[in-house]
């Protein structure tokens, strides 16, 4: 078994190495094989996020952290404030983006470029977008990590900061069994690189692309489903203090869409209102608030948890099911979820919908509003 660092130095080698040898080169061969953008993005915001902690020498990483890292090692084009609110956020809790940016990738020359005043066909709100290619993000995260370890090696502040975050919380490390080892030896041979140019994806590859597709149905569809019911929760809210339509814009922007402002406490916003301004719409709708907190924990869930993409599993060619790697006390665990089961939370999230949709109706017939578009 892997031992832990032990000395100051050994441990910037650990987490130096973590990162440059394993996490950052990782992500381009999850890329590579299964050509999934989304996704790939998603695992650069949970590095950045994981370093942020060894910067700021916390076991805890949150929006000030990661922010701080982007702000001081990545190139001033990017907004710390955007990249938290607008993309990671959206991206890793509810696999969507908001208005900001356009996900690219084997565009370099579009990296970073942006178009004013773009006009959605949807819903004709004029917005500015940020181009980001995902080769040059992920180069540029390389370089900042390269220049952030540096910096350690140059300011005893720091090395102390990371080495207390590494006491607390190492890098992620692997035990090479031998099943272990033989798929990492097969990892190298994923994609095969043929004489006229073109690449080959192997059985394994093909396999890590079949799980992504997997998640992507399973975990998807469901977020989005629970995306429209915090919106409904915050409309719900933001409309009983602010009937007026421009004030209500203002307040879901400032108070409801700020990222600070967890799902929980909406939840707890919404239960405070109706008991003290619509009990009568309480008492009707009695299971919404326990509903609403089931959703929510199954929604952490599937956005707090890594798709398992070991050999032993992926091995076993299911079609129907992935299986999610958790850390609960201490300890990690691991969770089957198959469709049949997703669908099972989707009819549950929908019954939520359905109940917030019955309680924003009412609400806004007595606010004298009419009745809230889907």
């Amino acid at each position: 078994m892997n031992s832990l660092a032990e000395t100051e130095e050994d441990k910037l080698a650990a987490v130096r190495k973590a990162y440059l040898t394993d996490i950052i080169p990782g992500i381009q061969n999850v890329f590579e094989q299964t050509n999934r953008v989304r996704e790939s993005f998603i695992l650069v915001h949970c590095a950045i996020l994981s370093i942020s902690g060894f910067y700021a020498g916390t076991k805890a990483t949150t929006g000030a952290t990661y922010k701080r890292f982007v702000h001081d090692f990545l190139p001033k084009e990017y907004s710390a404030h955007q990249l938290w609110k607008d993309l990671r956020n959206s991206l890793v809790h509810g696999y969507t983006i908001t208005q900001t940016y356009v996900l690219a990738h084997r565009h370099p020359e579009m990296h970073l470029r942006q178009a004013k005043g773009v006009r959605s066909q949807r819903t004709g709100v004029m917005a500015d977008l940020t181009y980001l290619n995902l080769e040059d993000f992920l180069e540029d995260f390389r370089q900042a990590t390269t220049t952030y370890f540096g910096r350690v090696e140059a300011e005893p502040d720091l090395l102390d900061k990371l080495c207390a975050r590494y006491d607390v919380a190492p890098p992620a490390t692997y035990v090479a069994d031998e099943n272990i080892a033989d798929s990492l030896r097969s990892d190298f041979m994923d994609v095969v690189h043929l004489q006229d140019g073109r690449t080959e994806t192997t059985a394994h590859g093909k396999e890590l692309q079949t799980a992504f597709e997997l998640s992507a149905e399973i975990r998807g569809k469901f977020l989005d489903l629970v995306l429209f019911a915090e919106a409904a929760i915050s409309d719900i809210i933001a409309r009983h203090f602010c009937p007026d339509d421009e004030e209500h814009m203002l307040f879901f922007s400032v108070v409801m869409s700020d990222p600070d402002l967890k799902f929980s406490t909406k939840i707890q916003m919404l239960e405070q209102l109706l008991r003290l301004r619509y009990s009568d719409i309480l008492t009707q709708q009695t299971d919404l608030i326990d509903d609403l907190d089931r959703v929510r924990l199954w929604r952490n869930r599937l956005a707090h948890s890594h798709l398992d993409t070991s050999g032993k599993f992926l091995s076993k060619g299911h079609k129907d099911r992935i299986q999610l790697i958790f850390y609960e006390k201490g300890r990690r665990k691991q969770q089957v979820i198959t469709l049949e089961q997703s669908r099972t939370k989707m009819g549950e999230v929908f019954a939520c919908i359905r109940e917030l949709a019955a309680v924003q109706e009412e609400i806004y017939a007595r606010l004298g509003l009419e009745r809230p578009s889907a």
